[in-house]
């Protein structure tokens, strides 16, 4: 029997072909092929060996983890959970109930095309479900199509095609005969110069000679030229240089606010610098784009990173839009905003400045993780703080729970040590450790004055848990003979669908605390297959948790859960979820005395910023600003009437001040009174995760407001009672359709409903950025890194545009020269 003819690698001759005869003679070479003289005559040797069954070994394709739905909400979680489903399972659903599972799972862009709706047959006795696509035209010659539920794997390449030929016939969308752009030398260089820089590809690429043969090859031009690696950089800076001047002459044309992002990084080459990102809306959707990559050469004061930022707004003529920054929490950051009012005269410091809100939620995490990790005293910019092996110092033999720790992790890095070796000079991460390690005593103190207190055999087996966790996710990747086993044993007892689509247990980050949920969600659904791991004679006996190690493990893992990230209108919202969650937490009796405490300090941490969001009224304007929410949102939830009346005096300020010129309080109208209402409803939480401790109350009806003298005006706009955003309308869209209506009132609402909650986009900028400089590119200069990375950044913004970026290369070099080898 041919060894490669099975399932997992298939040769690549026909058994039946004649084209191959074993040897029967005896004294012919044992094992060997006798192949006949007329195919040995009649081909090449290299041709017939491709003849051969292929000693190539083919693996089974590993499939990744689903690790963002556990992460979604309920509904989400729950649709996920029906679309795991058989026909016959889901059979005994409504007909939207399946639909919806469908939709969920449905990601290609030609579904929006049909109306879909289900259809139940009969196969073999069993039930089928299928979907109906039918034209949402009515255009008579597309046809309606059916494909079964269990298949719509199998592609939509027919779906996209039928829905294309509709719109063409329809006149809509492009021609499938339009002409291609002519080739030119310039556009050629354009694009591989825009290519390079936002694929992160090297700039030597362009010199493989197997690069140029597909190029001749596709072309059929032998004489076909290609830039050598040096003329791709130059490119690049030239591309950088022309697009800048188009970058504000966009802001120019759109004539309204920007948002502006900013986060220290050190890049590959060993640089630091300051990343500015800018954060628009435009036409009802959002934008983000690097603005600037600013090398820094002095040292990081909040003086000297606001000259920088001020400079570099101010060289690309945009300052005077700039609305809100958003920085993280960081002492610099504050001097920084403190300090860039003295360069932008109309931006007015701290009262501009947002907080990122994922970086509160982070040391939020951080302090309840706290009482889950070992607690190590970092020494800043201080090697031997870390011994020749890359473990912290510290007394091992005086510290039980360090040689406990040390003998589950044997010689895996802990998560703390990774941290302090990676980041031990990082200012953020100092700042969050002294937020925690303040908090934290306070938390202890306070709930001992509430009689919930924990014993240090508690605090010994909770610190153990995520070490345990962590260090049997790294063993069943690093390990080949324990992956192995592992991956037989989760074919056998697959995940509980109910925590994710998990194949295996999902590793620490020490920068990321949504990667210990995910650890820990991993680890739940995959127990089957855990358990029997651990009981197989492999050395990971000192992995299995104890009980009270398990019970901690199940309650930190909805604790951890979270939903999704909020815009600017969602973040007081946000911060009321969790500082309820949290304060409900700590209340709950059933959770043991380490959990209470941490979730009380996490509370605490969570309050102490929520606290600071008063210095800046945006995150109030936002939800003001929101017509489905307006003032009546802080009634509803309780807030004083005091306190409503002054958000609504400083809406109606910004908006005269920034928005719209004053006009007369005759004109304007008399301010109709704050109606002051109670909330009423049932308070409920049950659940898993975070719906857990997650509470609903709805909202009372209001009684609409007759006054109608100025539709342009906030003071109209808050005299009428919120009402629902029109059908797939966001935010955003509503009020980009009102700008010819109320330009004042939109502009406002375009304004504060933009501005970003986090920093997200510029750490993307950054995570980008490390994978632009391969690990021998170290020497490309600070210029030409800045360069590709902001060319990279602006290949997707408006302002970009194909034949304009032809047209600076043409202008500002010279053609190629012949080559030797395109000559010949």
């Amino acid at each position: 029997m041919n060894p490669y003819n099975t399932p997992q690698h298939t040769p690549y001759y026909s058994p039946g072909s004649s084209a191959l005869q074993s040897s029967s003679n005896p004294s012919s070479s044992s094992g060997c092929t006798d192949i006949s003289l007329a195919s040995a005559t009649a081909a090449p040797v290299a041709s017939r060996v491709t003849q051969l069954f292929s000693p190539a070994i083919v693996e089974p394709t590993r499939k990744r983890n689903r690790t963002s739905l556990p992460q979604g909400t309920a509904e989400e979680r729950e649709l996920f959970r029906l679309s795991q489903l058989s026909d016959e399972e889901l059979a005994q659903k409504d007909d939207a109930v399946i639909l919806a599972t469908i939709e969920f799972r449905l990601q290609s862009p030609c579904y929006g095309h049909y109306n879909k709706s289900i259809v139940r047959c009969v196969s073999n006795g069993k039930p089928v479900l299928c979907l109906r696509l039918d034209c949402k035209y009515n255009n008579p010659a597309h046809k309606p199509q059916l494909r079964p539920r269990l298949k719509l794997k199998d592609g939509t390449t027919n779906f996209l095609n039928t829905a294309r030929s509709c719109d063409q016939q329809r006149g809509i969308g492009p021609s499938p005969l339009s002409p291609l752009p002519p080739y030119t030398e310039a556009r050629h260089r354009a694009l591989i110069a825009v290519h390079l820089s936002a694929h992160k590809r090297s700039f030597q690429s362009v010199e493989d000679p197997e690069y140029g043969k597909e190029l001749r090859l596709v072309s059929q031009n032998r004489l076909l030229r290609t830039p050598s690696q040096e003329t791709v950089r130059d490119d690049v800076e030239r591309l950088y240089e022309g697009f800048a001047p188009r970058l504000t002459a966009y802001f120019e044309c759109r004539n309204r606010w920007f948002h502006v992002l900013l986060d220290g990084w050190t890049s590959p080459i060993h640089t630091s610098n300051i990343g500015i990102v800018l954060v628009w809306e435009d036409g009802g959707q959002m934008y983000h784009s690097l603005l600037e990559l600013v090398k820094l050469t002095e040292r990081h004061t909040g003086a000297y990173l606001a000259e920088r930022v001020a400079e570099t707004l101010t060289r690309y003529r945009i300052a005077k839009w700039l609305f809100l920054i958003n920085e993280d929490n960081a002492g610099n950051c504050d001097t920084t905003a403190r300090n860039l009012s003295r360069h932008i005269p109309h931006f007015r410091g701290l009262a501009d400045r947002l907080r990122c809100f994922l970086h509160c939620v982070q040391l939020s995490a951080d302090m309840l993780l706290s009482f889950f990790n070992k607690q190590y005293k970092r020494k800043r910019g201080t090697p031997s703080a870390i011994s020749a092996s890359g473990t912290l110092a510290s007394n091992v033999d005086s510290d039980p729970v360090e040689h406990d720790l040390q003998e589950i992790l044997g010689d895996i890095e802990t998560e703390v040590e990774a941290l302090s070796r990676l980041i031990v000079d990082s200012g953020r991460i100092e700042h969050g450790d002294a937020a925690v390690k303040t908090i934290r005593q306070q938390a202890v103190l306070e709930m001992s004055r509430r009689g919930v207190t924990f014993t240090p055999a508690e605090a010994a087996s909770a610190i153990k848990v995520l070490p345990k966790h962590a260090a049997l996710a790294i063993k069943t990747r690093d390990n080949g003979h324990i992956r192995d086993t592992f991956e037989r044993l989760v074919a056998q007892y697959p995940a509980d669908r109910r925590y994710g689509e998990y194949r295996n247990l999902s590793p620490r980050n020490a920068t990321r605390w949504g990667s210990d949920y995910r650890l820990l969600q991993s680890y739940h659904a995959l127990r089957g297959a855990v358990d029997r791991l651990l009981a197989l004679p492999l050395g990971l006996g000192n992995l299995k948790l104890t009980p009270v190690e398990e019970m901690l493990s199940h309650n930190l893992r909805d604790m951890l859960a979270t939903g999704d990230v909020p815009l600017l209108m969602d973040v007081v919202p946000a911060y009321d979820l969790l500082q309820r969650d949290f304060h409900t937490m700590a209340n709950d009796e059933t959770l043991p005395g380490v959990c209470r405490v941490a979730a009380h300090a996490a509370y605490l941490m969570t309050r102490k910023y929520y606290n600071r969001l008063d210095e800046c009224e945006a995150y109030f304007l936002a939800i003001v600003m929101c017509p489905d929410r307006k003032l009546e949102w802080f009634i509803d939830h309780g807030w004083d009437h005091e306190d409503v009346t002054q958000i609504r005096d400083i809406a109606i300020e910004h908006f005269f001040a920034r928005f719209k010129v004053p006009v007369s309080q005759a004109e304007a109208g008399p301010t109709p009174p704050l109606a002051q209402t109670q909330s009423s409803g049932q308070y409920s939480h049950t659940g898993e995760g975070v719906s857990r401790w997650r509470i609903h109350q709805p909202r009372p009806p209001q009684t609409p407001s007759t006054d109608r003298t100025d539709f342009d005006n906030i003071k109209h706009y808050l005299s009428l009672p919120p009402h629902p955003l029109p059908p797939g309308l966001t935010v955003l869209q509503f009020w980009d359709s009102q700008l010819k209506v109320t330009p004042s009132l939109a502009a406002m609402g375009l304004a504060y409903t933009s501005a970003p909650a986090s920093t997200a986009p510029v750490e993307r900028e950054f995570s980008m950025g490390r994978t632009q400089i391969n690990w021998n590119q170290e020497s490309m200069s600070s210029q030409t890194f800045r360069a590709k990375m902001c060319v990279a950044a602006w290949s997707s913004a408006p302002w970009y545009d194909e034949d304009v970026a032809t047209q600076i290369i043409a202008d500002n070099s010279r053609p190629l020269r012949p080559s030797s080898s395109a000559s010949a």
